[in-house]
């Protein structure tokens, strides 16, 4: 399928949904239409999107990009007042050319084939109100540094990679909430983990290499959701008191109203 040429025609269309349609390719015209808001190109056959066929777009809230073939991103730069960017499921090799992005809140590159991240990837200057970022299902070998200077990061979801740790600063980030590390290669949790005693309501850690769960994990006051099955836990007095306690902290956190119910998986 082609699109049309009247659609760029359209330059005062705020709101464009290709959404499951086939498509193999977009015209560079695509940049013609400088006032959307929303941009869903999700679920087609695209395996590039054509260079500059995004500039202009300032206003642009919601690229949607999941479930393609695209290997290479154009540059995003133009894209200031982006808020969610879903590039899940493609085929992306490299983290995306961004640049200062002062309102976005989500990036989702799940199933992809990147393997490592630029140490510049982050900062609060680029991403000072990025709240959610799922890498799950790549390659990635290590995490940059700079991914702790993320000031309002919530969520931070990347299993199914190669990891073997996270950034120290990461287990001192005030804000974060969602932690999923599951199917990885971690063989310990840090007892620096304890710097997110006050925020963490989620951990998941299943699938990995642990032997053991660290007593520090008990600090964890406002945890809700735990599960660290498919380890090789080995069978301790010191990993069942441990295990004990945490069961208590989860069901009783999650009896509050507020809290969506209590996960505890071992």
């Amino acid at each position: 399928m082609a699109l049309p040429d009247e659609i760029f025609t359209l330059t005062s269309l705020e709101d464009l949904n290709l959404f499951n349609n086939s498509l193999k390719r977009v015209p560079v015209e695509l940049n013609k239409l400088t006032e959307l808001r929303q941009l869903n190109l999700a679920s087609n056959k695209l395996n590039q999107l054509v260079p500059n066929s995004l500039n202009g777009m300032k206003h642009l809230k919601r690229l949607a990009l999941f479930w393609n073939r695209i290997v290479k991103l154009p540059n995003l730069a133009d894209l200031v007042e982006l808020e969610t960017l879903q590039l899940q499921g493609n085929l992306i090799q490299e983290w995306p050319q961004l640049d200062k992005h002062p309102c976005l809140k989500e990036i989702n590159l799940t199933k992809n084939e990147i393997s490592s991240l630029p140490a510049a990837a982050f900062s609060p200057q680029t991403f000072p109100e990025l709240r959610e970022l799922e890498i799950n299902s790549n390659k990635l070998e290590s995490l940059p540094d700079s991914l702790a200077t993320l000031p309002n990061l919530t969520k931070l979801s990347i299993s199914e990679n190669k990891l073997t740790s996270l950034p120290d600063g990461v287990w001192g980030m005030k804000g974060l909430t969602f932690l999923g590390l599951q199917q990885n290669k971690f063989t310990e949790i840090p007892a620096t983990i304890t710097g997110l005693k006050d925020t963490l309501l989620t951990l998941y850690v299943e699938g990995n290499q642990l032997t053991s769960l660290p007593g520090c994990l008990t600090e964890l006051g406002e945890l809700v959701r735990f599960s660290a099955k498919n380890n090789p836990l080995e069978d301790s007095a010191e990993l069942k008191g441990t295990l004990d306690k945490l069961k208590t902290i989860v069901n009783e956190n999650g009896s509050k109203p507020d809290k969506g119910g209590a996960k505890f998986i071992v």
